[in-house]
């Protein structure tokens, strides 16, 4: 065999290695890419409502209520998509990496946007990256829900329709910062810093530290939880003066057989508040929400929730109106029925798609010990009766 033969065959089989090998990696490559896709989780859920007041406001709207405040009206709510890959502490760097986004559409987008996203169509209330470098340890990196208090912007991991005035008026929503959180056996803890309250971009560059201590556990008749959570930074009043904020929240659940029972104390100071031009003075605010949740068959859950908010000083006003904006203490009781129609009436392939159909009726009544909620007519009153009714559908493909 000549020398120009053997040269051509040793060109034509380090080709075939090559392309063999190339191929392998695409191959791999392809394989990597089709896992990754197919551990991320798709879901979604809808809301929709119909409230009414019995005050009948001229304004059309319904004091203290932070995300269904429109009187006499049915509201599409909300339409979330959400996208989420869970990391593992195992396996290769791609598995140890995740994230979440939580993409609101709907009415309610107005009401969840922090300052610097200006939609009223469109929320991401969550967007953010994971990462799980070990067993038990998380951190997140992005736009995330609040540590604080009991209640959730979802609807569906709420007792009751309408939400406590310690969810709209006592805490933030979200935040957008870096969080680090750590589990091992019935502990947990939290810290991060972030932008401040409800704020994707930060109007005052100085930075709000997190914290939570939480103690979680149960057997085969009982689970109970309790965490602490604190919020400490600097926050804008209503004219533009930055001063120290902190917030102090507690909740406990404990579950017993159908019952749960559920606690929520919140505790919120701010200094050298501006309560009028050139007039200063402290903030505080604090209160306290009590839950109990009934499982009273598969398909029907009934929900009873008392609350009391302290908002001596006017700083928060869930009230929103002048009155309220001199401070008040508030008072509100809210019993609620949940029935699934579609729970147990289909065979188990299709219990993921109809379970989840949830319909609500819930009555509320608040009282403050000022005239502050909007009468007919536009004078005030101390008081307020409120029904409403939801509809739910949520799924994860």
């Amino acid at each position: 065999m000549s020398k120009i033969t053997k040269l051509v065959l040793a060109l034509v089989f380090a080709m075939i290695i090559v392309n063999t090998s190339a191929k392998a990696e695409q191959e791999e490559d392809i394989e990597g890419l089709l896992k990754m896709f197919q551990s991320i989780n798709v879901g979604f859920y809808l809301d929709s409502t119909y409230s009414y007041d019995f005050n009948e406001p001229d304004s059309g709207t319904i004091g203290a209520r932070s995300l269904y405040p429109d009187d006499n009206e049915f509201k599409f709510n909300a339409f979330t998509l959400s996208l989420e890959k869970t990391p593992s502490a195992d396996g290769a760097l791609i598995d140890h990496l995740g994230f979440r986004t939580d993409i609101l559409f709907g009415d309610q987008a107005d009401l969840l946007n922090p300052t610097g996203i200006d939609s009223d169509a469109v929320s991401p209330y969550q967007a953010y990256i994971q990462v799980m470098p070990t067993e038990g340890l998380n951190i997140y990196f992005g736009q995330f829900v609040t540590l604080a208090g009991f209640e959730v912007i979802e609807a569906k991991d709420n007792p009751n329709i309408s939400r406590a005035i310690l969810f709209g008026f006592a805490i933030p929503f979200t935040h957008t910062g870096i969080r680090a959180t750590y589990e091992t056996g019935i502990f947990s803890a939290a810290v991060g810093v972030n932008n401040g309250w409800d704020q994707w971009d930060d109007d005052n560059d100085a930075k709000t530290i997190e914290a939570q201590l939480g103690l979680a556990g149960g057997n085969d008749t009982m689970e109970a939880s309790f965490y602490v959570t604190g919020y400490f930074g600097k926050e804008n009043d209503d004219f533009g003066n930055d001063e120290w904020r902190e917030l102090i929240t507690a909740v406990g659940s404990l579950s017993i057989g159908n019952f749960s029972f559920y606690v929520d104390a919140d505790f919120g100071w701010q200094d050298e508040i501006e309560f009028e031009e050139d007039v200063f003075g402290d903030a505080f605010w604090w209160g306290i929400a009590g839950y109990i949740v009934w499982d009273v068959h598969p398909a029907i859950t009934l929900a009873l929730r008392a609350e009391y908010f302290d908002d001596d000083d006017g700083f928060r006003n869930p009230a929103g109106t002048d009155a309220g904006a001199l401070g008040t203490q508030y008072f509100e009781i809210t019993p609620t029925i949940a029935f699934k129609p579609f729970k147990g009436m289909h065979n188990e392939s299709m219990s993921n798609y109809l379970d989840n159909f949830e319909f609500r009726v819930e009555y509320r009544y608040d009282w403050a010990e000022d005239d502050v909620f909007e009468d007919e007519g536009g004078a005030l009153t101390d008081n307020q009766s409120t029904i409403m009714v939801q509809a739910l559908y949520w799924i994860n493909l």
